[in-house]
């Protein structure tokens, strides 16, 4: 009988994954049966779910006599299986994606969040799912007297906190062991001020390249399939769909924007004020309420952003 064992792959092509593309669905600690039909799904028609499920095994690092020459299926392998690696963990939440990080291999991650997730998101999350419904009712058929528990105390400050805190929130829940008010106190407060560290990063971030969410703005563009992403100042970063070439009109001539990054999970366009100068010739002067375009070479004023309703 044949063996269901799988050990060299059927093509030599890495087939490349994209969370933004593929896993459009992120991990929770409560939609994991969700999650785990959609990856299911798509490596299943990829012909890659022997990665995962361990029935693609890791060939032999090195071939022929002398076991001197590496195995070309080996490092297929490794490559293949490190983008369903990369795929995984980015479409795992902020509060899941430390559990995966540390695996060597898809099937490790696989199972490391199949382990977790698959029974917890129906226990703890369940308990206070019942707990947060009697927050509506908080006395019931108790007595004034009665004494609140910490547990009761702590799905209180929980459903008191904002959408900032989900993952917080999210992170209690698939816990086995019931987390303390001091041990969430200061979960909280680090929380915090990694909250107001990323807004910090947000209000400096400059605008590198020219972006657009939408391409209304674009004349002309292609889709873009590369590798590259758009990297923000909090350290998330966005899918790029397509590049395109704008114009921006002014009274006198229209300054071009070339290579133009089509982001649609931005929500503002950003312009980029180096590209901008180099692109037309021009200088921008910054001033607290607004900004000019000037001509590089004449010195004249092109364009002044009170006078522009967009």
């Amino acid at each position: 009988m044949a063996s269901t064992t799988q050990t060299t792959p059927a093509t030599t092509e890495v087939v490349q994954l994209h969370a933004t593309t593929h896993f459009s669905i992120k991990l929770t600690p409560t939609n994991f049966p969700v999650w785990r039909r959609q990856v299911h799904s798509t490596l299943i028609g990829l012909n890659l779910h022997g990665y995962v499920d361990g029935s693609v095994q890791e060939p032999p690092k090195f071939s022929g006599s002398a076991q001197t020459a590496t195995n070309p299926d080996y490092l297929h392998w490794v490559r293949q299986d490190q983008v369903i690696v990369s795929a995984l963990l980015e479409s795992c939440s902020d509060s899941i994606r430390p559990l995966a990080s540390s695996a060597s291999t898809a099937y490790d991650a696989w199972q490391r969040l199949a382990t977790t997730y698959a029974s917890a998101s129906q226990s703890r999350a369940r308990i206070l799912s019942l707990k947060i419904e009697l927050t509506q009712n908080p006395r019931g058929t108790r007595s004034i007297s009665s004494p609140v528990s910490d547990e009761d105390l702590v799905v209180y400050i929980l459903t008191q906190l904002g959408d900032e805190y989900h993952s917080i929130f999210s992170a209690v829940c698939v816990r086995q062991k019931p987390i303390c008010l001091a041990e969430l106190a200061d979960v909280l407060i680090d929380h915090e001020r990694q909250l107001q560290a990323d807004d910090r990063a947000r209000q400096t971030v400059l605008a590198t390249a020219n972006i657009t969410p939408t391409t209304a703005p674009l004349r002309s563009f292609s889709e873009y399939n590369g590798p590259d992403q758009i990297r923000l100042g909090d350290g998330n970063s966005l899918h790029i769909s397509h590049i395109g070439h704008a114009t921006i009109p002014t009274p006198s001539s229209a300054l071009s924007l070339e290579n133009v990054l089509h982001a649609p999970q931005l929500h503002k366009s950003l312009v980029s004020v180096s590209q901008l100068c180099k692109a037309n010739r021009v200088s921008v002067e910054l001033f607290a309420s607004h900004l000019v375009v000037n001509d590089g070479v004449e010195h004249v004023g092109l364009m002044d952003s009170l006078h522009r309703s967009e």
